[in-house]
């Protein structure tokens, strides 16, 4: 598997990737949203703000995840991951997990503290995220992700 740190040359293929596989699995209209969403975070991919990682198989892109920097007070690197895509055809392979592990591990590198998501606990969980609950204070569980 051949996992990479994007930049926004990708941007038409992020933006293929992300609306192919919304619009598979949730409709055209999500698909749209999505690949909109999508392609303004490609834009502007600067490797700090916004970091965008893929998985090519034959020259063909066919999944992506970005993790985008969230700004405190405190001097305090926190970062959300959001959206992630597989293509249809690749999914149930493992390749989004071993994506999003891959993008962890990167961030580690840079001193990140806190990777935070939303999405299935199912699904992120088996990547080291942890579900806080309605009542749980943000803080209280700093390690988002081991």
């Amino acid at each position: 598997m051949n996992c990479q740190i994007l930049g926004n040359e990708s941007q038409k293929e992020i933006t293929e990737l992300f609306t192919s596989v919304f619009t598979s699995s949730k409709g055209e209209k999500e698909g749209k949203l999505i690949g909109k969403l999508s392609s303004a975070l490609a834009s502007n991919i600067d490797n700090e703000e916004i970091i965008c990682f893929g998985v090519y198989e034959n020259e063909s892109l066919i999944s992506s995840v970005f993790f985008t920097r969230l700004k405190f007070n405190d001097p305090i690197k926190v970062y959300m991951l959001a959206p992630v895509a597989v293509s249809t055809e690749h999914q149930r392979k493992g390749i989004g997990q071993a994506l999003i592990n891959y993008g962890l591990d990167e961030l580690k590198k840079r001193s990140v503290s806190i990777v935070v998501t939303y999405g299935d606990p199912s699904f992120y969980s088996k990547v080291g995220f942890q579900a806080l609950s309605e009542n749980e204070e943000f803080g209280v569980k700093p390690t988002i992700y081991t």
